[in-house]
């Protein structure tokens, strides 16, 4: 998916610099703030919910024993 939403484009400057941009992608400004939370919640909010209910699962085990 990052290799249809991103390109490289020149920047504005006077020398030659190339930049990773998603600038003329989105139609529309609801859709980059969607990508945004997916992308937040794919990469930050789901492995941080996963790890915590592993850590609770491992210490409600060993409080029962």
């Amino acid at each position: 998916m990052a290799l249809i939403i991103f390109h490289v484009d020149k920047g504005p400057f006077y020398e030659d610099f190339y930049q990773c941009v998603t600038y003329g992608f989105y139609t529309s400004p609801w859709q980059e703030q969607l990508y945004t939370t997916f992308s937040l919640v794919c990469m930050f909010v789901l492995p941080l919910v996963i790890l915590v209910s592993t850590y609770v699962s491992t210490i409600i085990t060993i409080a029962r024993e």
